[in-house]
């Protein structure tokens, strides 16, 4: 990875502002206990939660609560070790909660933000979904178990997401 430059460019005046106001993807900064420390434009059109509904919330608002144990053991993680698997160019698609409940599918990667001293102090998240969609719960139900496991072959990484997903969707339908 590159460093940043150490100026901006004249031509780039207001890059930052512009991307971060951006209504097109969602942009979530968290500290690092997980609480949202900012909300785009993008948040709001996705999720349906405006700024001041947002800011100082955990990331539950925003996670399935049958995925919460695993997305907070993910995180402690990554504060932990400062590293996550789904940085630079690796994308995570997982299910979203809205604010009027729905769920929808959001693909995100983050960049883990540091203090001064360099230790872990929180993430940024750049996600793009879809406020519209949302995942068809008659289709799941329709799927066979090797329904699910074509969807996961494309991938050993999606195999043991979608498989989770799988497990997690029966363990709900009870």
């Amino acid at each position: 990875m590159t460093n940043p430059p150490q100026s901006t460019p004249p031509h780039h005046a207001g890059l930052a502002e512009a991307v971060l106001g951006t209504a097109a993807d969602a942009i979530i900064a968290t500290d690092r206990e997980g609480l949202i420390t900012f909300w785009n434009p993008g948040a709001t059109r996705i999720f349906g939660f405006s700024n001041d509904e947002a800011l100082g919330q955990s990331l539950d608002i925003i996670i399935p609560e049958n995925l919460r144990a695993r997305h907070w053991d993910g995180y402690r993680n990554t504060m932990a070790t400062g590293t996550s698997r789904y940085g630079e160019s690796d994308l995570l698609a997982v299910p979203g909660l809205r604010k009027d409940g729905g769920r929808i599918s959001v693909e995100f990667t983050i960049v883990i933000l540091h203090d001064a001293e360099g230790r872990p102090d929180g993430t940024a998240a750049i996600l793009s979904g879809q406020p519209n969609v949302d995942i068809d719960d008659e289709l799941l139900d329709s799927l066979t178990r090797g329904q699910w496991w074509q969807l996961a072959l494309k991938d050993e990484d999606d195999a043991k997401i979608v498989e989770a997903l799988h497990d997690q969707y029966e363990a709900q339908k009870r």
